[in-house]
């Protein structure tokens, strides 16, 4: 006797489908948390300033990149670009699982 299954994969179509187009923007958002959590305050105009525009988060103070990366004698806080290794990190894991 033999036993037989059908998948109806229109579910997981749609899921990813949904998961696909939404990426971009809950990356971007998870970066932003992070990279806010990580701006170093003393007005808080910086870590107020971060925006999502479009497929980019950007901080248009004009010395966001001093901060960023460093100045003549001021070591850089590297907020932003230690926020997107960590984001990028955790989804490369949370791939390997999803697709093992």
């Amino acid at each position: 006797m033999s036993v037989k299954i059908t998948v109806d994969y229109s579910v997981f179509e749609k899921k990813a489908k949904s998961l696909i187009k939404n990426a971009p923007q809950i990356y971007l958002e998870r970066v932003k948390k992070a990279t806010e959590d990580r701006t170093p305050v003393q007005t808080g105009a910086l870590k107020a300033n971060w925006e999502i525009n479009g497929l980019s988060l950007e901080n248009d103070k004009d010395y966001a990149h001093k901060i960023e990366f460093g100045s003549a004698g001021r070591a850089g806080a590297f907020m932003l670009t230690t926020s997107v290794l960590e984001s990028q990190r955790d989804w490369d894991i949370a791939a390997k699982r999803t697709f093992k």
